[in-house]
């Protein structure tokens, strides 16, 4: 199969693309995008009824019941709810692929990711992408969704080689012909997504090190984030083994500029208390 043939329009896919694509272009610098997003809300029940619940909930409630969308706005802030938003625009693809291996290579460890990325963007005192780092590690590998919806059989023989130490990139080319990076990068073009989604989706290895020509410092910083996020993500045991993996994860704390406490942190303490994080165990229960 050629990328080429790939006709993303008329593939079923277990997302609502147009949703997040015009999400994901929304920005909270101005009324309008207040208002869209209040609009792209209230036109999709089953994303109200979880923006609902997640206002209501103990991670988010601000002490008082929330009984509509507007006032869920103003109380958790613009960027909190169009993430929420974003969160059950994709919550079908967490259950797309319904098959143990599945769920431990792909779908746990993209919430595992978003966590960690939210969390390296909080620890590193980048509250402007906070939201963003989530979302970015949350969709960061939506290729392999993508390419599991074109043809099941074939993606559980990629699982397979991956079993065997064959990267997933690799093993996808061998089975498809390309790889998810190629295919996300496909998607983000195809549905318009902002060019930062285009970079995550398409660059979160170690090639996240060298950003490309045009890349300002903010995205550099998310894009690094994100790929950091998803290497830690698999040294926690949450995706695909690597050998090695501490070196590769030791050059995005350079990049980033983690102090000593903070790579002690994610190398130790923060591992041991993901069960617990009350961020991750909301999201699990609503993914």
């Amino acid at each position: 199969m050629s990328i080429s043939q790939v006709d993303l329009r008329q593939t079923r896919l277990p997302i609502q693309p147009q949703i997040i694509s015009a999400l994901m272009q929304l920005t909270d610098d101005s009324e309008v995008g207040f208002r869209d997003l209040e609009k792209i809300i209230k036109a999709d029940e089953n994303i109200s009824t979880l923006i609902l619940k997640a206002a209501n909930s103990p991670l988010y409630s601000r002490g008082k019941e929330i009984r509509s969308i507007q006032i869920a706005i103003s109380l958790l802030g613009f960027r909190v709810i169009r993430t929420l938003a974003t969160v059950a625009s994709s919550q079908g693809m967490f259950q797309s692929g319904n098959y143990a291996r599945f769920r431990k290579y792909v779908s746990e460890h993209a919430v595992i990711t978003g966590v960690i990325a939210r969390s390296i963007a909080v620890k590193l005192k980048l509250k402007n992408l906070e939201e963003d780092a989530f979302v970015g590690g949350l969709l960061h590998d939506l290729g392999k969704v993508i390419m599991n919806s074109l043809d099941r059989s074939h993606y559980i023989e990629v699982i397979h080689l991956v079993e065997r130490g064959v990267p997933f990139s690799q093993a996808e080319k061998q089975i498809f012909g390309f790889s998810h990076r190629d295919i996300g990068e496909k998607a983000a073009m195809t549905w318009n997504l902002p060019q930062i989604y285009r970079w995550i989706l398409s660059t979160h290895g170690l090639d996240a090190l060298t950003p490309p020509e045009g890349m300002d410092e903010s995205s550099r910083a998310l894009v690094q984030i994100v790929a950091c996020a998803n290497y830690l993500a698999r040294l926690y045991g949450y995706g695909a083994p690597l050998s090695g993996i501490e070196h590769e994860i030791s050059k995005f704390f350079d990049a980033l500029g983690m102090d000593s406490d903070t790579r002690s942190f994610y190398l130790s303490e923060f591992r041991e208390n993901i069960p617990k994080d009350e961020f991750y165990n909301f999201f699990i229960t609503i993914l």
